[in-house]
C-alpha cells in the first residue's frame, strides 16, 4: 500500500486523511506509515 499511497501523494495537491483499504494491506508496516503522515485507516 505505501507504493501506492506516496504515488497518489505525487500527483495530488492534498493528502486523504481517511484511508480504506481490504484485509490484504494489514500491516505494522502500513500503519506506522499512515501514522507517520497523519492519516488514519
Amino acid at each position: 500500500m505505501n507504493p501506492f499511497l506516496k504515488e497518489v501523494q505525487e500527483h495530488l495537491k492534498f493528502k486523504y486523511k481517511n484511508i480504506t483499504a481490504d484485509a490484504g494491506n494489514e500491516s505494522e508496516e502500513n500503519f506506522v506509515f499512515l501514522e507517520a503522515n497523519g492519516q488514519h485507516s
